[in-house]
């Protein structure tokens, strides 16, 4: 319960009091030694994870303060070590469960990988994008969800939100093409994946990534779309106009319109 309670109380913080950035450090200790005491309790690694990404999306203290790249460093190795396994045996046990876990472990851990890189200066961030890759969580989260989405396990609205922090991940990651690739490949969740790749477009345009999304055919992906929904003569639902109505705002940000 506490580990939730610091998650939360960073969360809600839109700036850092005095009383908040001093206790940043112990924070992260105790939400360290909290994962160290339990590394089984799936629950709390998750929780976990989001209170140290609740931390790190206020960036760090400047020279005289506490919170610093060596912190930001630490719990994300931390996290990394904890995690990594545990979700991948969760979601091998074979139960709708055990992957339903594993899901929203990689979620917060997605979380904590996105905010530790923007929160990190170079050459630091340049490290933690190549540990992040190396550690396969997001491209791991992408297959995982399109295989539960096979087997009935997701709702669009579910699938929608998890690709799109994954996607939004592996941008800042350097690999913004992937967000292409699956505007391309979109299958037959076409609605929630549009969506998904459409609002990470916008995420990662507004992170100065457009340059990225246009040299991987962004603009030629989505007119794919538009076409392949046109010629196909299936009747545009409220979902289907929302998706699309994404789609195109998201081409006007990579455009830099």
């Amino acid at each position: 319960a506490g580990v939730k309670t610091l998650g939360q109380l960073y969360d809600d913080l839109e700036d850092l009091d005095t009383e908040a950035r001093e206790a940043r450090v112990a924070a992260l200790k105790a939400v360290v030694g909290a994962m160290q005491a339990w590394p089984k309790e799936v629950h709390l690694l998750t929780h976990s994870c989001f209170a140290m990404s609740a931390m790190a999306a206020h960036g760090l203290d400047n020279d005289r303060g506490p919170y610093s790249e060596q912190h930001l460093q630490h719990g994300l190795r931390v996290a990394w070590q904890m995690t990594v396994v545990p979700a991948e045996e969760c979601d091998q046990q074979g139960s709708r469960s055990g992957r339903g876990k594993a899901r929203y472990l990689r979620q917060e851990l997605l979380r904590l990988e996105v905010e530790s890189v923007k929160a990190a200066k170079e050459p630091l961030r340049q490290n933690l994008q190549s540990e992040a890759l190396r550690a396969g969580n997001a491209a791991a989260q992408c297959k995982a969800l399109m295989r539960d989405a096979r087997a009935g396990e997701l709702e669009a609205k579910e699938l929608s939100e998890h690709l799109h922090l994954a996607l939004v991940a592996l941008g800042v990651f350097g690999q913004a093409e992937h967000t292409v690739q699956v505007l391309r490949e979109r299958g037959e969740w076409w609605q929630p994946v549009v969506q998904a790749a459409a609002g990470a477009a916008v995420e990662l345009s507004r992170l100065g990534m457009q340059g990225e999304l246009q040299s991987a055919g962004m603009a030629q992906a989505a007119r794919a779309v538009h076409e392949s929904w046109q010629q196909s003569g299936k009747r545009v639902d409220a979902a289907t106009e929302e998706a699309l109505a994404a789609l195109q705002f998201a081409e006007g940000w990579v455009a830099g319109a």
